[in-house]
């Protein structure tokens, strides 16, 4: 195992940059047995979005989730090489109880492999767990397994900060009350109000990601680290911005990475996914959350924004129901009051955003539009 790579953060040489990417060369359905994938030729999941939070992961595996040399699992996020000391593991046992039910523990015996329910035929199974960039489980299971690719995407940091916040905060009230610019202050830790936030964020797996926000953004580190332990040719790096703006181009380049068949993306309809909004009641959203409880994300059911109505099994009336509660729900989002707390956390990542521009070709070191 890479030392080098797990307790620091080496120089990596920069990175070709292609096509805009950064390169480097009610109830849950339960999933089959171990036994039922044994012999179809994937032994275990060998394409990994590692991260990060809120940067297009959710729509980038959607699209890939499709195609047909790609096996999706039950859900987006499997939590599967999450170091075992982490909150985070948390969710886990959510998917495995969507993916095995009742018949066995979940992440006790099941294999990488046994959370996809048919990989036949496939080049490639992925999860995409957008938290694995720091788990050192993770990156060990991608060193000891050569033929596993990995996915970034990044977004401006700032922005992205900006978009955690409306949707742990405001949609998934996760958070405590509070404005952006309280919570940025809180991050920045002014006036030490840091650890008394921390205190007041109840579930261990928010607090684990809250601890983690800030540091995030930061991805030339994190890039880096995988780059030293699996090498060039294993590593894609793109950005959200790309993604957003011509989905075609982008997720064609990601076929060539992976030498899959673009052409099935000639009229594919590139909806985004999970997106965040801002809240226009917020003790409606309260009632909401409660009712659509923990949504594991299943492929089959996510949707442009996290839907309180995901359980329902009837397409029409959950996208029915969908379409009412936004009209009702969300709010412009645009606020002048957000710009003085982005400008303090463009200040905060000016350095890791210009070590980012010089290693990988990405650049987000102006001023410029979302």
């Amino acid at each position: 195992m890479n030392q080098l790579a797990l307790e620091g953060f080496p120089a990596a040489e920069p990175a070709a940059v292609h096509g805009g990417l950064s390169t480097h060369a009610a109830s849950w359905p339960c999933y089959a047995s171990a036994s039922s994938v044994a012999g179809s030729g994937l032994e275990s999941p060998n394409l990994l979005i590692v991260g990060f939070l809120k940067c297009g992961t959710t729509s980038l595996a959607k699209h890939l989730s499709d195609h047909p040399e790609i096996a999706s699992p039950i859900a987006k996020e499997l939590y599967y090489l999450i170091d075992p000391t982490s909150r985070l593991m948390a969710m886990h046992d959510v998917i495995g109880r969507a993916s095995f039910g009742d018949r066995e523990a979940p992440g006790n015996d099941a294999r990488f492999i046994d959370y996809f329910q048919n990989v036949d035929g496939k080049k490639y199974a992925l999860d995409a767990t957008p938290f694995y960039y720091s788990q050192q489980r993770a990156l060990r299971y991608a060193e000891e397994n050569p033929a596993t690719k990995i996915i970034f995407m990044t977004r401006r940091p700032d922005l992205r900060l900006l978009s955690s916040f409306r949707f742990f905060h405001r949609m998934l009230q996760e958070y405590p009350d509070g404005s952006f610019a309280e919570f940025v202050d809180v991050l920045l830790d002014q006036g030490q109000k840091r650890a008394a936030y921390r205190r007041r964020i109840r579930k261990e797996f928010f607090v684990e990601l809250f601890d983690d926000e800030l540091e995030m953004g930061c991805y030339e580190r994190h890039i880096t680290r995988w780059v030293n332990a699996v090498g060039n040719d294993r590593v894609l790096t793109g950005t959200m911005e790309e993604l957003r703006d011509d989905p075609h181009g982008f997720v064609s380049i990601v076929c060539d990475y992976l030498g899959i068949d673009a052409a099935f993306y000639d009229r594919y309809n590139f909806s985004p996914y999970l997106q965040s909004y801002e809240v226009r009641f917020p003790s409606l959203q309260k009632l909401a959350r409660r009712m659509g409880g923990e949504d594991p994300m299943r492929y089959e059911t996510i949707s442009r924004f996290q839907s309180p109505f995901y359980r329902l099994s009837i397409p029409v009336l959950r996208n029915s129901l969908d379409r009412i509660y936004r009209s009702v729900q969300h709010k412009s989002a645009a606020s002048s009051a957000e710009k003085e707390p982005l400008g303090r956390l463009m200040a905060y990542y000016a350095q890791a955003n210009a070590t980012l521009r010089d290693r990988y070709g990405i650049d987000y070191t102006g001023s410029f539009a979302n």
